[in-house]
């Protein structure tokens, strides 16, 4: 407790998300200046469990879901200042596998129209560089295409045992599209680092709160060529380097609303596994 304590002096986080804590019931822990959320897991023997430390200077509420089948979890709904509230939540999923447990995040997700997950999702894919692919993984991977989330995983792997390293902790987003930093960190005494996530609210979204669209990219691609003259402009100073920025965003977001229209209820979004790696990657940046 020691080090953990000295961790949380190190880096300060606004909430601290912890998995698998393996927590007697009458077993309390105390953080200085934070609230504790707990759901601790099965007793005998000790197993599972979630909780979530929250700053008490942060305006927060906790929701429960009593019926999960699989996965355990501690939600709370952040309320952000000028902004929507968000949910978030500290995930368990265990590793044996129960297609059940895509059923019990969407519980989560439905809390709000912006959600957070973090958490031991004990899914191997290799869009979040791991070296294999389990049947979690691949449900995580269908389960972001159809309900339109990122995934967002650290550059370095999040989870060492014997002779091998994996990234299973993982952070889900869902119309929360903001800068972001995300790193694993090899600190405390654990077979997981910890993961350090930090999202930059000094700049907007690109997209919040979206509306489902379906594009026509072939349109999209002759509506740029037909109306937007690519040539080396004349700047001469910030005014008109602006200007030209400011012309060429226009002329790109004209070509794109003329050449999409919203989804229908009965149409699922789909974005290719490229396209959403590329987009997991633009929010490292």
């Amino acid at each position: 407790m020691h080090d953990f304590r000295a961790f949380v002096d190190e880096h300060s986080p606004d909430l601290i998300l912890l998995q698998e804590t393996k927590l007697k019931n009458n077993k309390g822990i105390f953080l200085p200046n934070y609230i504790l959320y707990r759901n601790d897991g099965p007793q005998n023997p000790v197993s599972g469990g979630t909780a979530v430390f929250v700053r008490n200077n942060i305006s927060h509420n906790e929701i429960f879901i009593p019926n999960f089948s699989i996965i355990s979890a501690t939600v709370l709904k952040i309320n952000l200042l000028n902004r929507p509230p968000i949910s978030i939540a500290s995930v368990y999923v265990p590793c044996r596998f129960d297609p059940r447990f895509i059923n019990d995040l969407k519980l989560i997700l439905n809390t709000n129209t912006s959600v957070i997950l973090c958490g031991d999702f004990n899914a191997h894919h290799r869009l979040w560089n791991c070296a294999t692919i389990n049947k979690k993984g691949k449900a995580l991977v269908d389960l972001s295409q159809s309900d339109n989330l990122e995934i967002l995983f650290p550059p370095t792997p999040t989870r060492f045992g014997n002779n091998s390293a994996s990234t299973i902790d993982l952070t889900l987003t869902k119309n929360f599209s903001y800068k972001h930093i995300i790193k694993s960190i090899p600190d405390l005494a654990s077979d997981h680092n910890p993961i350090l996530v930090n999202f930059n609210f000094n700049f907007h979204p690109i997209m919040l709160n979206r509306q489902k669209v379906t594009t026509d990219w072939k349109n999209f691609k002759n509506s740029l060529n037909e109306n937007v003259k690519l040539q080396l402009p004349i700047i001469n100073d910030h005014p008109s380097l602006e200007q030209h920025f400011k012309t060429i965003t226009d002329d790109i977001i004209k070509a794109y609303q003329n050449s999409s229209r919203p989804l229908k209820d009965s149409e699922e979004l789909y974005l290719p596994p490229q396209i959403r790696q590329y987009k997991t990657e633009r929010n490292h940046f």
